[in-house]
């Protein structure tokens, strides 16, 4: 028997793509991104955001910067 937390997973899920607009990606800003070279595989995991490629598709860094809230590139 599936209990709720399971059923959620595998809706949240279900539409999630390997290529398209569906497609997960992660996005770092510049200076995460740097912060982010300096540490372990392991901790890189924790910086950034993900979402799908359609709520960015079009965008320039400078506008993807604005919709996630990450920190302006110097």
């Amino acid at each position: 028997m599936s209990t709720f937390e399971t059923l959620a997973k595998a809706s949240s899920m279900g539409h999630w793509a390997l290529n398209g607009r569906q497609q997960l990606v992660k996005v770092v800003s510049a200076s995460g991104r740097d912060y982010l070279m300096n540490k372990s595989e392991a901790e890189r995991f924790g910086g950034g955001y993900i979402t799908e490629k359609r709520y960015l598709w079009g965008l320039n860094n400078r506008q993807i910067e604005q919709v996630l809230g990450l920190r302006p590139m110097n």
